[in-house]
């Protein structure tokens, strides 16, 4: 049977900037979209039961890398940015910045956030250099990827969901970039995935 995909528009921008990322909020009645430029919007799909309460458009200053929502409220969204920008936390209830946790020294490309599912902390991974994560589907892809990660290492954080202070940083076997990040569903784990193409848990 075919499926039908829905798009959505904003009728109020002429020329579209790329999607860097996309995510439903945990109660599915709102969608994040970060584009290039730095500019998330938080809206509901046409169509669906959203809530138009939390509607916003957050202005970040810099190029947004990934987000995250917390899954345990649904009202606390966090934005990772590159360029050392760090991450932002939004609460979509009253719509405003609730905190502005800095970049890691020397780590100032916010690679990839996950928000831990049974407890107030998510976790950060960040580079030393931002990582070319799009590569041609040329034989040379691989080789290319791995030159650009070349010389990038990366850090893992983990922060308090409640005073957004840093409570730990987990050691790495290696220095590598990081490029991707998920907890568990009982949030006692994360798996990372490298530059380099390596797995770690």
């Amino acid at each position: 049977q075919e499926q039908h995909v829905k798009q959505h528009q904003n009728k109020a921008q002429e020329a579209q900037p790329i999607f860097k990322c996309v995510a439903f909020s945990p109660s599915g009645a709102n969608v994040a979209s970060a584009c290039a430029d730095g500019l998330v919007a938080i809206w509901s799909p046409p169509g669906l039961i959203g809530n138009a309460g939390r509607h916003a458009a957050v202005a970040c200053g810099v190029p947004v890398a990934c987000l995250a929502w917390d899954g345990r409220a649904d009202k606390l969204m966090l934005i990772g940015c590159s360029g050392g920008g760090g991450v932002r936390a939004w609460h979509a209830d009253t719509r405003r910045i609730m905190a502005d946790v800095p970049a890691e020294p020397g780590f100032p490309h916010v690679a990839a956030l996950a928000a831990c599912p049974s407890e107030p902390a998510f976790a950060v991974a960040a580079n030393t250099a931002q990582l070319d994560t799009f590569s041609s589907n040329s034989s040379s892809s691989t080789s290319t990827s791995a030159a650009a990660a070349a010389g990038v290492s990366g850090r893992l954080a983990v922060y308090n969901g409640r005073s957004f202070k840093r409570s730990a940083v987990l050691a790495l076997p290696d220095e590598v970039g990081l490029a991707s990040l998920a907890y568990s569903s009982s949030g006692s784990q994360l798996v990372v995935g490298t530059a380099a193409g390596n797995v770690l848990l």
